[in-house]
């Protein structure tokens, strides 16, 4: 999986990866895209974080870098 580290996105906790938005779950229609997650910790299990999908970008948000293209 790939990924975009910059200081803003790293000390918001905001994840940009390179994949599908639900990696576990198949489902037709779903692609490779450059995307935008919000951690959010299990009501149930302790130390447990979910990464909820918050959208599709091609710029990164914090330091306006044009992500690279996605393959395929």
């Amino acid at each position: 999986m790939k990924t975009h580290r910059c200081k803003g996105s790293l000390a918001a906790h905001i994840p940009i990866r390179k994949c599908m938005r639900f990696d576990w779950l198949k489902y037709t229609g779903d692609t490779i895209a450059w995307r935008l997650f919000k951690p959010r910790a299990d009501d149930e299990v302790i130390g447990c974080i979910h990464l909820d999908h918050v959208a599709a970008i091609d710029y990164c948000p914090f330091c306006g870098e044009k992500l690279p293209e996605v393959e395929g």
